[in-house]
């Protein structure tokens, strides 16, 4: 699943140096954004996506009105962000060739900055049949997660699917997501973090708006930790046991420059300052 963000980037200034700092290795001076916000006019650029495969699937061009992330092209597909003021109202996904309407989200808010549910259309291009209408509901505890209930209906039926997945948390992050659905087994999915401050989080909260392909997991539930959490993924493990270990390189000044899986490349960036 695509989702996206109301993308008010708070980062800091681009510079081309890069460095990768892990959990033995923390970065000292890195100011924690989860708790004292810093707010910059340094935005993503272009991207690029490999995808696991150790070469370059799709590249993409983000281009803003003011501060205000308008449009993401890449060759696989276009991105338009809709916007009530500061609030961003929808992401619409066209597909290419045929310039084809295949995904659309919108955004439902409390106190005009908490996302409490996303709206989705799925479309198929080939069966009308296979479009799915999709509402995930965000459940909080206190400032916190706690769940997320996602609800499927398929176009032409009237059976509906329900995934519930609760967010356990621990010291700032989210430690592990329980799964249940209406019609597969239970699932779990582990985290492991870093010592530093969150690279996803200190751009915008809600990073999968300012990304609206960002993929390294199947669904949307399972890279929220990535964006939300306190600090960085650099584990995550399935319930067969198995370890994915995650990495980053990041510019001088914290910007992820490079998001890398498991030894393959996944997400590169690049950031420019006004």
């Amino acid at each position: 699943m695509k989702k996206v963000l109301l993308l008010i980037l708070t980062i800091y200034a681009f510079t081309a140096c890069q460095k990768e700092i892990s959990l033995d290795n923390p970065d000292p001076n890195f100011v924690d954004t989860t708790t004292s916000p810093v707010l910059d006019s340094c935005r993503i650029s272009r991207a690029y996506y490999y995808g696991g495969s150790g070469g370059i699937n799709d590249s993409a061009d983000f281009f803003y009105t003011g501060a205000q992330l308008t449009k993401v092209i890449s060759g696989n597909a276009d991105v338009f962000y809709a916007y009530d003021g500061s609030r961003l109202l929808s992401m619409a996904y066209y597909e290419k060739p045929g310039n084809l309407l295949y995904h659309i989200d919108t955004f439902h808010y409390v106190n005009d900055s908490i996302i409490t549910k996303i709206v989705s259309h799925d479309y198929d291009m080939y069966n009308h049949d296979d479009t799915v209408h999709s509402i995930i509901n965000f459940v909080y505890s206190g400032d916190l997660l706690s769940q997320l209930i996602t609800v499927d209906r398929y176009e032409g039926f009237s059976d509906t699917d329900t995934l519930t997945s609760d967010f356990r948390w621990e010291n700032g992050n989210v430690k592990s997501i329980f799964f249940k659905s209406s019609y597969w087994a239970d699932d779990s999915i582990y985290y492991n973090y870093d010592n530093n401050p969150n690279y996803f989080n200190s751009t915008s909260k809600y990073f999968f708006m300012a990304d609206p392909f960002f993929q390294i997991h199947v669904g949307f539930d399972p890279h929220l930790p990535y964006f939300i959490s306190r600090n960085n993924v650099i584990n995550f493990t399935i319930y067969t046991n198995i370890d994915y270990p995650v990495s980053y390189e990041t510019d001088s000044l914290h910007h992820p420059t490079l998001v890398n899986q498991g030894g393959f490349d996944y997400m590169g960036y690049v950031w420019e300052c006004p």
